[in-house]
C-alpha cells in the first residue's frame, strides 16, 4: 500500500501525530478514511539502539485547514481502543504478578531446601518462567470459557478472529 507521501513543503501543514516507523501506514489510513490528506514528513531511517527512542518518530501532517479535524480522527481511535488497552494491561499484570508469587513462592523453598542463595535465585527464576506460564495457560482458558458463553443481553458473543 503507498501511503507514504514525502512533503517537500512542510511550510502549509501542521504535524497533527507522531508515529513509530511500524504504525505509520496505520495513521496515515486513518486519516485518509476521515477524507483528510496526510502526508509524511520524515522518511524512515535506520537508527542505532541508543537512538530508536529519540529518532524513531515519523511526523505525520495535513493542510493546517484540517488539522483539527486530524486531531480529532486520531483522538477517536486512540479512544476507542482504551477499552482493550486497559483490559489487555489487566491479563498481563496478572499474570506477571502472578508470577512473581510464585516466583517468590519457589525462591523461599528453593532456598530453604538449599541453604543457600543459589539454590534460591534458581527457585526464584524457574518459579517466575513457571508460574507466567501457569497463570498465563490459567488466563487463555478463562478467556476461551469467556467468549462461548451468551452475552448478558441473550445475544451469543462474537468469536475474534485470530491473526
Amino acid at each position: 500500500m503507498a501511503l507514504r507521501i514525502i512533503s517537500r513543503n512542510p511550510t502549509k501543514l501542521v504535524t497533527v501525530y507522531k508515529a513509530h516507523v511500524d504504525t505509520v501506514e496505520w495513521a496515515m489510513a486513518v486519516l485518509l478514511k476521515a477524507g483528510l490528506h496526510p502526508q509524511q514528513l520524515d522518511e524512515p531511517v535506520l537508527i542505532s539502539h541508543r537512538q530508536h527512542e529519540r529518532m524513531s518518530l515519523i511526523r505525520i501532517a495535513v493542510p493546517r485547514a484540517e488539522a483539527k479535524a486530524a486531531r480529532r480522527a486520531m483522538a477517536e481511535v486512540e479512544t476507542e481502543a482504551a477499552p482493550r488497552v486497559d483490559a489487555l494491561d489487566r491479563r498481563v499484570m496478572r499474570i506477571l504478578g502472578g508470577g512473581a508469587a510464585i516466583g517468590a513462592l519457589a525462591a523461599l523453598f528453593g532456598m530453604a531446601a538449599a541453604q543457600d542463595l543459589g539454590g534460591a535465585a534458581a527457585g526464584a527464576f524457574g518459579g517466575f518462567i513457571g508460574g507466567v506460564l501457569f497463570i498465563g495457560i490459567l488466563d487463555r482458558l478463562r478467556s476461551a470459557e469467556e467468549e462461548k458463553k451468551p452475552a448478558s443481553d441473550g445475544r451469543k458473543r462474537r468469536k475474534k478472529r485470530r491473526r
